[in-house]
């Protein structure tokens, strides 16, 4: 939201991005070059399992799948993620596209904000706490769903 409230919707949905995509990048690299050690020092052994299994299960899908929900871990799962056998540079592509949907709508919310439209900020604070809110909570339905649908 900051910046959106700073440089307006598109700018600071832009520079977010950027700074979100070498962030990620950073944390795939780093589990990369430290390895799993590295990585269980940084995360609960127990959320780390829970993704180990998602990813390993649904590969590029799942990952793409964490990251477009808002709210949820997504450095734990930069870690995880830079764990597995998928591509570094697919890595960043995945976390890019799925993240700009959320990082839009705050970046809108915070230049609505700025602009003192408090009608649109509402609208999209609120979409963007809902899709986090239901992202979250129904998490086990939707890991259900992909293991029926997506071959292991």
């Amino acid at each position: 939201m900051a910046g959106g409230y700073l440089f307006g919707a598109f700018k600071g949905t832009v520079y977010s991005m950027i700074g979100v995509t070498i962030g990620s990048a950073i944390a795939f690299w780093l589990s990369r070059k430290y390895g799993r050690p590295y990585v269980e020092s940084k995360i609960d052994i127990d959320l780390m399992e829970e993704f180990d299994e998602f990813i390993e299960k649904h590969g590029r899908k799942s990952v793409f799948l964490i990251f477009l929900i808002p709210g949820l871990p997504d450095d734990a799962v930069c870690f995880v993620s830079g764990l597995t056998k998928i591509p570094l540079r697919q890595l960043v592509v995945l976390a890019l596209i799925a993240r700009t949907p959320a990082f839009l709508l705050a970046s809108m919310a915070g230049s609505s904000l700025a602009a003192s439209e408090m009608m649109k900020f509402g609208v999209f604070s609120l979409v963007l706490v809902l899709s986090s809110v239901i992202g979250y909570l129904k998490l086990d339905e939707i890991q259900e769903y992909l293991d029926k649908t997506l071959p292991g």
